[in-house]
């Protein structure tokens, strides 16, 4: 958006709000809170969503790159903020000069029934959910398959790409390596799978780690820079080292081997009830 749009929405919104009384106004992602931030209403928080300094250091030359932290800086230095980890608050601290911060996790609100009858695979499997781009790591999720020839089916929910299809005949998966799709509740095969396997860069705050742990599904995880191992602290067993594909796999051997851990404490430090207070408690002391 050109900053005279962003001035246009910001007026809009801030008729709307003033209009009908609003006490309080919760914003995501950084173009609708610069707009946000442009409207001057004095209650506002906002919700961060994903690792925004990593979006400053993907900028092409270092002049953008100069720009858009200082966009960025100025829009989150000294206003409220809610991150969902310690990591992603450390984040923004780090890049930004983040103050006024606020963590909230995310929680698993889905229903799960492990008789769900949309079950699609019989055979054993392990299961990865996540797009098909690098910070996801594809490339060395298929690298342990092909190392480790004892390991079952692995489903990929993720979308199918001709580059993704190169990967899995060059190294020999055709038939061991099964690319559903994007699917829109991804529970009944998470439940029914032997482990979820996740090896990202970074990432978020990955909601697939909380829905395997309601599913009573293995996981085996790489670090994601350091949230997964945060959200899985009550776990550690969990967590393999994600850069060497032999020891990613080995561990992950192991993990198949074992029962699957007790995820109570992890369950309930995650819980929507948990959340909702936390919430109540920060709204009350904003409004």
């Amino acid at each position: 958006f050109s900053l005279l749009r962003k001035l246009w929405l910001a007026t809009r919104l801030k008729w709307v709000l003033f209009t009908n009384n609003c006490d309080l106004l919760i914003s995501t992602l950084p173009t609708a809170d610069e707009i946000v931030a442009l409207s001057r209403f004095p209650r506002t928080i906002f919700r961060i969503a994903n690792l925004y300094g990593l979006d400053v250091d993907a900028q092409r030359s270092e002049l953008k790159r100069r720009r858009r932290l200082r966009r960025y800086r100025k829009l989150y230095e000294n206003r409220p903020i809610v991150c969902t980890t310690e990591y992603m608050a450390e984040h923004m601290r780090t890049y930004f000069g983040a103050r006024k911060i606020s963590v909230i996790h995310n929680f698993n609100d889905h229903p799960w029934c492990a008789d769900d009858s949309r079950l699609a695979f019989q055979q054993r499997y392990c299961i990865h959910v996540g797009r098909f781009v690098p910070q996801k790591r594809h490339q060395f999720l298929l690298e342990v398959w092909a190392s480790r020839g004892g390991l079952p089916d692995l489903v990929l929910l993720t979308q199918h790409s001709p580059k993704l299809d190169i990967e899995i005949q060059r190294l020999g998966l055709e038939g061991r390596v099964i690319v559903v799709g994007y699917v829109q509740d991804p529970m009944p095969l998470i439940g029914a799978s032997q482990c979820l396997v996740l090896c990202s860069d970074y990432e978020g705050f990955p909601s697939v780690l909380l829905e395997a742990m309601h599913a009573k599904t293995r996981i085996a995880s790489g670090s994601c820079g350091g949230v997964a191992s945060e959200i899985c602290s009550r776990i550690p067993e969990v967590i393999c080292r994600h850069d060497s594909i032999q020891e990613f796999g080995a561990h992950l051997e192991k993990i198949l081997k074992r029962p699957v851990p007790d995820y109570s404490a992890t369950i309930s430090w995650y819980s929507r009830e948990r959340a909702t207070r936390l919430w109540s408690v920060l709204i009350g002391q904003t409004v």
